[in-house]
């Protein structure tokens, strides 16, 4: 889980010249906020889009599969990202 941003860190120090995307999910970019501010520090050429659906979508996958939906603790506060984004200084 979360390994989206910190894997598209690893490939924007490995080949600076190449535009690198990031495809994440909200939860994951919630518990990697600070990875932002990496990618602010060493100018990173990153260009992150957040899936949001405002929940927890593997763990509520899991649940549903392996529990029969009880949809415990998957919902996430309505961040509102850019707003994160730009106090990292992106």
């Amino acid at each position: 889980m979360a390994c989206g941003l910190p894997y598209a860190i690893a490939a924007a120090v490995a080949y600076p010249d190449r535009p690198v995307f990031c495809i994440i999910g909200d939860g994951g970019l919630s518990m990697l906020l600070g990875e932002l501010i990496t990618v602010a520090a060493y100018k990173l050429n990153i260009k992150i889009i957040v899936i949001k659906d405002n929940t927890l979508g593997q763990i509520k996958w899991e649940q549903m599969v392996f529990l029969g939906n009880p949809e415990y603790a998957c919902d996430l506060y309505p961040a509102d990202f850019v707003t994160i984004a730009r106090g990292a200084g992106l």
